[in-house]
């Protein structure tokens, strides 16, 4: 299995960069795991979009799915895939789309048309292709998830995604053990009197080193901090430790 980075930014795009988007492949399946601004440019350059086997996203925050917009435009002028694009959302997504045709005038059948629209239910497993996935409920402003993907023939291997988190006991259980965690790291430092809802680089080093991951990837951060954020995580987890890169691909 293999994931490509699409997107490693925070709420805003970095300079030249993309928010969150992430490609999973195994053999035949292609799986785009959210979809925020900009990384639909990436992805294009690594997949024929009608290719992709679904869609999955982690919340509905605009970072994390607002490239949904651009590439339904991409099928519609680019070429339609052969039968609609399964689009897994969390509870309470499909609302969310529901809510955007009006203001940004798309007719109601704007993402129904092109995407199979499903919720999945967080407590259950769900089998894609090649590829199953499971998830935990993420500490983070909104509903939001964390994943853990890993082959159907080899469930060993495992691709941890934290989404957007403040530390919390269910994210950590299900990173535990993964081959490579994907994790947040939006945050230089904690900040007294705010609701928590992301990871500092201490924290998210914390979170490896305890679920004893196999590698550690830093994700979803400002580049300004990224060289500090590296620092910190290494300084808590002792084992191999990067900034995520925009089209770098990493063996799970």
């Amino acid at each position: 299995m293999r994931i490509t980075i699409l997107g490693c930014s925070p709420s805003f795009q970095n300079a030249g960069g993309h928010c969150s988007g992430y490609l999973v492949r195994r053999g035949d399946t292609s799986l785009l795991v959210d979809c925020g601004h900009g990384s639909l440019g990436s992805l294009r350059s690594v997949l024929d979009i009608r290719q992709l086997t679904a869609i999955v996203l982690s919340h509905m925050h605009a970072d994390h799915f607002f490239d949904l917009v651009p590439l339904r435009y991409a099928y519609r002028f680019g070429g339609e895939p052969e039968s609609k694009t399964p689009l897994w959302l969390p509870p309470g997504g499909a609302a969310v789309l529901d809510s955007l045709t009006a203001p940004l005038d798309l007719d109601e059948a704007f993402f129904s048309g092109t995407f199979c629209i499903r919720e999945y239910n967080p407590a259950r497993s769900l089998t894609i292709g090649g590829v199953e996935l499971r998830f935990a409920h993420a500490k983070h402003f909104i509903p939001a998830y964390a994943m853990r993907l890993s082959p159907v023939d080899d469930p060993a291997q495992a691709l941890f995604f934290s989404s957007d988190t403040a530390p919390t006991p269910d994210v950590q259980a299900l990173a535990a053990g993964a081959s490579v965690a994907l994790v947040e790291a939006t945050q230089l430092h904690e900040k007294a009197g705010i609701q928590p809802g992301h990871l500092t680089g201490d924290l998210a080093g914390s979170l490896a080193s305890v679920a004893k991951v196999g590698r550690l990837v830093l994700t979803h951060y400002m580049e300004d901090s990224g060289d500090d954020l590296l620092k910190q995580a290494g300084s808590a987890f002792q084992g191999p430790v990067e900034l995520a890169r925009e089209l770098e691909t990493y063996q799970v």
